[in-house]
């Protein structure tokens, strides 16, 4: 029998590289290196999902585990790693508005404020304070997802800042929300992100933001002139 003090100390060993994965998103240049970011902070959310099933033998945290592991993990980051093979990007290193170092710092303030603002509250919940640190990260996570999203010029690396904010909103439910409904959102999460990804697939993910916009409007124009044509 592994003993509660264990389990909560592996908990927030957990949460602490789970930031840093998250940190290591606003900063690396290499998109590769990013997939791999990516895939291993779900990594550390399936074993955090596995830590609090030891602890509270709930069979929704295997599903997941499960998920997690197969879209997460191994699906999104291989599916992404095969288109990158067939584009000629390889490094974004273009950032605007905020600059990486700022962006840590900001993100370490977001940390800071969330914690001090929502921790007095969720303490009214009948939860300890492992599961209130778990949830004010995963607050975090979807705030430092969205910083990526801000920062960055390529559309390729905005995906990973979805999919950090998509983990930060399922660390935040495995904390915090009833299970069942957490699985139910797991999945319509993932088949967004699916459909996002296909979408930027098809106008070239190594365009930038502008570029993007410019091939949706082509394709906008293509729909209203099929129409007219009907």
């Amino acid at each position: 029998m592994i003993s509660d003090s264990l389990l909560e100390g592996a908990l927030k060993a957990l949460l602490v590289l789970i930031v840093i994965s998250a940190l290591l998103l606003l900063t690396r240049k290499n998109v590769l290196s990013l997939f791999r970011s990516y895939a291993l902070q779900s990594l550390l959310l399936a074993f955090i999902a596995v830590v609090l099933y030891v602890q509270e033998r709930k069979i929704e945290l295997l599903f997941t585990v499960v998920l997690t592991v197969i879209s997460k993990v191994i699906l999104i980051p291989f599916f992404l790693g095969r288109v990158q093979q067939k584009i000629s990007i390889k490094r974004d290193a273009e950032f605007r508005y905020i600059k990486p170092v700022a962006a840590v710092i900001l993100s370490t303030a977001i940390i800071v404020i969330i914690y001090a603002v929502f921790a007095p509250l969720l303490r009214i919940l009948p939860v300890t304070e492992i599961f209130i640190l778990g949830s004010v990260i995963g607050i975090s996570m979807t705030f430092m997802g969205l910083i990526v999203c801000y920062s960055r010029k390529r559309v390729i690396t905005k995906v990973i800042g979805y999919l950090t904010m998509e983990n930060g909103v399922v660390l935040f439910g495995i904390f915090l929300i009833e299970l069942p409904f957490l699985i139910e959102m797991f999945v319509i999460m993932d088949i967004l992100m699916v459909v996002m990804i296909t979408a930027i697939m098809s106008f070239g993910m190594n365009a930038s933001v502008e570029e993007f916009h410019v091939h949706l409007k082509s394709l906008r124009q293509w729909f209203k002139e099929e129409d007219a044509s009907k």
